[in-house]
């Protein structure tokens, strides 16, 4: 998902942030973490920690790799989704004692409308195992280079029931997570025409272009942590909003195809226009120019995003 509204600070730590090491990285990696699971700081992630803090290491990579490894141990689950732990090669290569590397973490690529995978159902997850984290770690990263507030799997062409969120509310839920095989429940929209300023929605898979769309101001979120772990959270205004745009992609729906009147004329002519509704389209965040012009913006614009 991608909005206009403002994220707010918070102290979880993004890995496009990183771009430098030291001090600042290191306390707001362990904010993050400690935030999240103050029982989860394991000695070497203190230990690397530590060697942020000395400016001994200077890829960003390595906050991300140290927030995951944070926030997601291995555990047991009652669930039907079985969880694996981390295999020590997946949690540990690379050199230097103190320094953590996770193979295979990257931006990637968002398909655009016309995807097969985005309209349609996604499947759930059977086991919580390493390729499940690594999925889970890039999409984090290619939500934070996307500038998004949400993304599903089926935008960067995984058919698997998981989203993730960077999202500051007053609902007391996490500004930033992840929700595996998640059940969504929502209040039904108010009867009228949308707010074409204060209820408008954009979508990283339909790139550049947003739409005003009614939704349901309450929702209520069940599912599973990356550790197994069940989660409940009772939502309201964006962040519901944020929720419903989330699942409704894991269920083969773009907001766009919930438009009515007017504004789902004018998308479906932007989207012709554009040459998407076809397979194979699909953009690349911090690489291809961003579709909703932050690369034009200012620091301090960027900041109210």
């Amino acid at each position: 998902m991608h909005t206009t509204i403002d994220r707010g600070a918070t102290d979880a730590p993004s890995p496009l942030a990183a771009a430098s090491p030291g001090t600042t990285v290191a306390r707001r990696l362990l904010a993050g973490a400690r935030d999240a699971q103050p029982d989860l700081l394991q000695p070497p992630v203190a230990a690397a920690v530590d060697d942020l803090r000395a400016g001994q290491h200077g890829d960003p990579r390595v906050v991300a790799d140290l927030r995951w490894m944070a926030a997601c141990p291995p555990t047991a689950s009652d669930s039907d989704t079985k969880v694996e732990g981390p295999s020590d090669d997946a949690r540990w290569s690379g050199g230097r004692p103190g320094s953590v590397r996770i193979s295979g973490m990257a931006i990637r690529p968002v398909v655009i409308t016309g995807e097969p995978i985005l309209h349609q159902r996604a499947q759930p997850v059977e086991v919580i195992d390493d390729d499940i984290r690594e999925l889970v770690a890039d999409m984090f990263d290619t939500m934070d280079a996307a500038r998004g507030v949400g993304l599903a799997a089926p935008q960067v062409g995984v058919g698997l029931r998981i989203f993730t969120w960077q999202l500051t509310n007053d609902d007391g839920i996490p500004p930033r997570g992840v929700v595996i095989n998640p059940y969504l429940t929502s209040a039904k929209p108010v009867v009228g025409d949308p707010d074409p300023h204060d209820e408008v929605e954009g979508c990283l898979s339909v790139p550049g272009d947003s739409y005003p769309l009614r939704r349901g101001e309450q929702a209520t979120l069940t599912g599973l942590a990356l550790d197994g772990s069940d989660l409940r959270f009772e939502a309201t205004g964006w962040f519901a909003r944020m929720l419903q745009h989330e699942y409704d992609h894991l269920n083969g729906f773009l907001y766009v195809d919930r438009l009515t009147g007017k504004w789902s004329r004018k998308a479906r002519k932007a989207v012709k226009a554009s040459g998407w509704g076809v397979p194979g389209l699909s953009w690349m965040p911090g690489k291809d120019r961003d579709p909703f012009g932050h690369d034009d913006e200012t620091p301090e614009d960027e900041r109210s995003d």
